[in-house]
């Protein structure tokens, strides 16, 4: 600053010294009287479009639940105790007898409150049916357009298999303004039969002999029957001692060896024949007034039957 007078620069420094001041208090006004309020207002916008998204969602929920509800008490009991009881009971019997279950008994317990406004009413059936007549019985269940479940099913196979205890422990479902009327007894006995009418969209095919084929034709539970001792009992040998001959026949089932003559009984289970002749590679039996030809080396099930002329 060559030339110029002391006091004049003092004046120069002095201005460039209160042009900084004023514009770092200039910053810090500007920070506080416009961007901090505009700062806060974004965020402001942030959490109001936030909380407009939510309850967004959430009405979007409340819709869809108040239509689940809606038609959960299309499907659901009334919320008198009695009538449903009765009711749904009184469909259970139908279902059994449609599926042809004998021998049934059905029972229901108390109503009990998972929680919520609704209560569920459990049954108890216990009947007897072959394979057939329970996959009769559960499709006819579960096509039925009622708010129901099986909760559990036991199946005890009797004899050789074909046929069953069945025990089943059902739910089913009482919501409040399920009925349009439900403080008069026919219509809601009217408005329940209709609902039992309705296909639900819980089976996966509504062609009952579908599930003929897929489960009765492969019934798992059926015992193998017992084998045919007649399978397991062979000709092994034909022998000739002092001008008689003698045919042996080995029993598989009991690992025994049979040795009998002419005339002689052989016995196999329930199964009995005389020994008619013996010759040199083969035997005739006589059984139930049938005659019955038998090679070496065949099982008694292998033999071949002769004309009754012979």
């Amino acid at each position: 600053m060559a030339g110029i007078s002391p006091k004049y620069r003092q004046y120069i420094l002095g201005a460039i010294f209160a042009a900084m001041v004023l514009y770092y208090v200039g910053g810090i006004a500007f920070e506080q009287a416009i961007q901090a309020p505009l700062q806060a207002a974004r965020q402001r916008t942030a959490q109001l479009r936030t909380n407009i998204e939510r309850r967004r969602k959430e009405l979007k929920a409340a819709r869809e639940a108040l239509q689940w509800l809606a038609y959960w008490q299309s499907q659901a009991l009334p919320t008198n105790r009695e009538l449903a009881q009765s009711l749904y009971q009184a469909w259970l019997v139908q279902l059994c007898d449609e599926a042809k279950l004998t021998d049934r008994a059905i029972t229901s317990g108390s109503p009990r409150s998972p929680g919520g406004a609704f209560q569920v009413l459990s049954f108890s059936l216990r009947a007897r049916a072959g394979l057939r007549e329970i996959v009769d019985f559960l499709f006819g269940f579960y096509r039925t357009d009622l708010l129901h479940q099986i909760r559990t099913m036991t199946l005890t196979p009797l004899g050789d298999g074909t046929e069953f205890d069945v025990t089943l422990t059902i739910e089913a479902a009482m919501l409040p303004d399920a009925y349009r009327n439900p403080a008069d007894p026919e219509e809601v006995y009217r408005e329940f039969s209709t609902r039992t009418w309705r296909t639900s969209n819980r089976v996966a095919s509504a062609r009952l002999e579908d599930y003929h084929e897929a489960i009765v034709g492969r019934n798992l539970f059926r015992l193998n029957p017992l084998p045919d001792p007649l399978d397991y009992t062979f000709l092994t040998s034909i022998t000739e001692a002092k001008g008689e001959r003698e045919a042996w026949f080995f029993v598989r089932a009991s690992d025994t060896l049979v040795r009998l003559k002419k005339g002689e009984i052989l016995e196999v289970g329930q199964f009995r024949a005389q020994i008619r002749e013996i010759l040199d590679s083969e035997v005739l039996i006589e059984a139930d007034e049938q005659f019955w030809l038998l090679s070496l080396g065949e099982s008694l099930s292998q033999a071949t039957a002769l004309p009754p002329e012979f």
